[in-house]
């Protein structure tokens, strides 16, 4: 009888055979190879790498070089940085403290809209922003983990030369997350958008 490639025990079913892995083998064998990968790249990230955006070579690449963030990623602004750092930890909803408020955004703000009713910001950014403000943290906090929604806390932390600095603080599902840090964007001194 043919064996499982991953933990070596017999395989009965059709499917399995023709595969090589037990369904469950086949997701513990991904998920080792998908943490292997994000720690083979953490340790080969080169220190000063930068993202440049377009396909081409030379200087029709570099053409938008000015729109780029000293991060190295296109100007999208904080919020959106922050937000998609975080979901590629498994974060359903990210929590980002935004001067005297913790904003969310996009499909995010969508959730806090249907699921708690919360009413949209104005807002110039081309996509949905809401929150609360920062005092009411805990509450909200209680209130995700109860529904067992994979989110997490980027709160502000000590300005580091003059530039704000957010800092994932708390993870419901991915402590591997936190200490994850951002810089720049609005200060506590400023208003919520």
């Amino acid at each position: 009888m043919p064996k499982c490639k991953y933990c070596k025990k017999t395989l009965a079913n059709p499917v399995h055979i023709q595969k090589g892995f037990h369904v469950s083998c086949q997701q513990k064998k991904d998920r080792e190879e998908m943490e292997a990968a994000k720690k083979n790249i953490a340790v080969n990230k080169a220190p000063n790498a930068r993202f440049v955006r377009g396909g081409s070579t030379g200087m029709v690449q570099q053409k938008g070089a000015d729109k780029v963030r000293s991060s190295g990623l296109p100007k999208v602004g904080i919020k959106k940085e922050i937000k998609d750092a975080c979901k590629m930890f498994k974060h359903d909803l990210v929590l980002m403290h935004m001067g005297s408020y913790f904003n969310v955004i996009e499909e995010d703000a969508d959730y806090f809209h249907k699921e708690f009713k919360f009413d949209y910001n104005p807002s110039s950014a081309s996509y949905n922003v809401t929150g609360f403000p920062t005092y009411a943290i805990d509450k909200w906090k209680k209130k995700l983990l109860e529904k067992a929604v994979n989110f997490c806390i980027v709160d502000e932390v000590e300005p580091v030369n003059r530039t704000i600095v957010r800092e994932v603080i708390f993870s419901s599902c991915s402590p591997e997350s936190v200490g994850l840090t951002f810089a720049g964007g609005p200060t506590s001194k400023e208003t919520k958008s």
